[in-house]
Parts: structure tokens; sequence; C-alpha cells
């Protein structure tokens, strides 16, 4: 029987030890545990892997998998993953504790996907109902070192004061996500002040990533205060009819705040029952002249014609990339029929027909539909139609399977 050397196991145990999201999460950890229960020499591999992540999702993990611990034994800690066991779980974590007790000299991840507070900071002002929405400034930064963190998923903001303190320690920060997060003073999320620092952001990102979040101009403005020559890629994923977060950032574009982003990824909303929304999504993309390529996904279709049309404005138009998903011929023929702006010659519009991951902490939330595999075969069978169609347009399509991008 062949054997493989330790090199390729490695890599099979990285492959099984990580979610379609990029993160390591309970089902991973026991999928790397049975791995160490295989052999002697499959435990002295996985278990450095192990040793690597710590996920905490419970007061009884909190003690075990942290409290209880010495620093000796969690100085390996390079990710750690902080979340409710389930939706209905009522756990509460200090962060103050969990950095107090966690060595962080070799901390490369936080990810928080859990409500949490530092100490004795507040994250609203429940009784002066006036300051909703109203800029004030943080807390001061934490008193721990935090400048080994390369990569951060945060997750309800409630105006900021839950994260500033910890955003003004990470100065080599630079992936940064929101997940369900409200920095804006008013929205489903929070009602509270807008605490921002009173200094610039530490950090200079090369990748940030809104995924089901509204965050207002003036944090928008405070994160990206030292990212203008830095940033390159923006991912913005909306909640259904919400597209105040990028209209805000296509403003601090406008105002060359990010200059040096060549790629964004958008995700299509739900257009119904929104009055004038060839223009609310359209106008926001003229200030993006100058971007390389962007990759649209979801399968609204008078929301995609808008944003193809919007992006065919520009010149020279940047490659729009779409993954097909359920689309059909007849999809496609409607992108081709807005009548607003007509299609400029020489854009580029390529179709994706497998599943693409995407580099963002949240990529494996996309989806494609449940036919990706027949989706890639019609498209094949199709391609030559469509072209044609595309051609009587003045635009050049190809259908191919890999991204530009992912």
């Amino acid at each position: 029987m062949p054997t493989l050397n330790d090199d390729i196991l490695l890599l099979i145990f990285e492959a099984v030890g990580t979610s379609k999201d990029r993160r390591r999460d309970q089902s991973c950890v026991k999928t790397l545990l049975a791995c160490c229960l295989v052999s002697e020499a499959w435990q002295r591999l996985v278990q450095p892997i192990l040793n690597q992540v710590l996920i905490i999702d419970s007061e009884d993990h909190l003690q075990r998998r942290l409290l209880n611990r010495s620093p000796e034994d969690l100085k390996g800690v390079r990710e750690i993953v902080l979340q409710q066991s389930h939706p209905d779980a009522h756990f509460h974590l200090d962060l103050g504790q969990v950095l107090r007790a966690l060595p962080l000299q070799n901390l490369r991840s936080f990810i928080c996907f859990d409500r949490a507070t530092f100490g004795g900071y507040h994250s609203h002002d429940p009784l002066d109902r006036s300051l909703i929405g109203q800029v004030r400034y943080s807390p001061p930064p934490l008193d721990h070192d935090l400048s080994s963190v390369r990569e951060a998923l945060l997750c309800n903001i409630n105006g900021g004061s839950s994260w500033t303190p910890f955003l003004l320690r990470t100065t080599k920060l630079r992936d940064l996500t929101f997940h369900g997060a409200g920095w804006t003073g008013h929205s489903e999320y929070a009602n509270s002040p807008l605490y921002l620092p009173s200094e610039p952001a530490p950090f200079s990102l090369k990748r940030l990533e809104i995924f089901r979040s509204c965050i207002q101009k003036e944090p928008l403005r405070w994160l990206l205060s030292s990212s203008a020559d830095s940033l390159k890629h923006l991912s913005v994923r909306y909640m259904q009819r919400e597209w105040d977060t990028f209209a805000d950032i296509s403003k601090l574009r406008a105002d060359g705040l990010l200059p040096e982003v060549h790629h964004l990824t958008f995700a299509v909303s739900d257009s119904r029952g929104v009055k004038n929304f060839d223009d609310i999504v359209r106008k926001p993309l003229a200030a993006w002249q100058g971007l390389h390529t962007m990759y649209i996904y979801g399968e609204d279709n008078k929301c995609r014609a808008a944003i193809f049309h919007g992006l065919s404005q520009l010149q020279p138009c940047p490659v729009i990339e779409m993954g097909v998903g359920d689309m059909r011929m007849i999809d496609l023929k409607s992108l081709f029929r807005l009548r607003k702006g007509k299609l400029q010659p020489g854009t580029h519009l390529r179709l994706i027909s497998k599943r693409v991951r995407t580099e963002g902490r949240m990529g494996g939330y996309e989806t494609w539909g449940t036919q990706d595999g027949q989706s890639h075969e019609y498209w094949s069978e199709m391609e030559e139609e469509a072209k044609e169609l595309a051609k009587k347009h003045g635009v050049k399509l190809e259908v191919a399977e890999v991204s530009y991008y992912a």
C-alpha cells in the first residue's frame, strides 16, 4: 500500500481541518481529533494544528480551554474564535478577561461572532436617547499588545464602543471583516452614539469585507484613514435593500481616499418595491473609474442589469464577472433590456460557470444555487448562442470556469 510523506499529510490535515469559509469551527476540531486517533504518526502531525486555534462558545469552554490552562500551554495559539454555540445561547464575553489570559505574541487572527464587551466599557448609553447617531470619542485603547494580529472579524458593533479600544491596538491589521455590524448610531443592530477615536486608525488595510452590515460614513472614513495607499480589495455584501454603506464608500472613492482599490466584490440585493432602483445602484458606481475587475454574485436580474450597465459607462470598463448560479439564457437576455444608459462598446463580461471560492473571511457563505454541475454543462452548450447575443450589444462575452480574482 502506498504511503504519503509528512508534507502531503500536513496539506491534507490543513484542508480537512478548515471549513468552507476558511475558519476552524467545532466540526473541524472534531475531524482533527479523529485523525489523532488513527496513529501516533498522525497525532504528531495534527496536534500542532489543533494547538494553533482556540474556539470558545460557552462558559464551560471559557474555563476549560482558556482560564484553567497555563500560558505555556497556550503560547502556540494563532487564531481565536469566539462564538455562540447556538443562536439562542446566552453567553456574554468579557474580552478583557480573554485577552488577559491568552498569550498574544503569536496571535494572528481574532474572530468574534458573539456579543462582547471590554470589562467596564458600555456598548451604548441607554439613558441618554439624545446621543443616538451623534459622534462621541471612544474609550481609550486597551492595555494589551495586539500588534501581532493581522486578521480580524468583528460582529455586533453597537456604535463602535466595543471595538474601537481593540482596533486602536491592532497596529499591523491587514484584513478586516465586519459581519452583522451596525456602526451607524441608528439601525436594527444598535441605537447608540458613534464612538470614534480622535486619532487616525493605526493600521493600513489591504482588504476590507463588509458582510450584512451597515457602517456610516464617519466610521468608514476613520477605518480607512490610513489605508489610502494600501487597500486593494473591497467586498460589499448587503442586507436586503441596504445601499447606504456602498454609497458612502463610493463618496470616499470620489474624494480620493481609495485610489488603490482595483477589485470590488458586490452582492446584488432585492430590487422589489424600490423606486428609481437603477439610479440608486448606478450613481455610486460612477466613482469607481480605474477599477480593474468587479465580481457580482446574487440572482436578482434587475439589480444585476443595473450594475452591469453602470459599470459599462466607466472608461475603460472593468472586467465584469458574474457567477451563473441558476442563471439561464432568459436571465442573460434580461441584462441587455435596461432602458436607461446604453451599454458602451468594449464592455467585457465573464460568466463564471463553476463555484468560486473567494479569499475573504466570509467567502464560504456565497450561494450559487444547487445546480453547479448542471450550470457548467448548460453554459458549455449555450456559449456560442450567448456570445452572439452579447455581440449584438457590443459586449465581449466569455464563459469561464475560474474567476480572475478568486
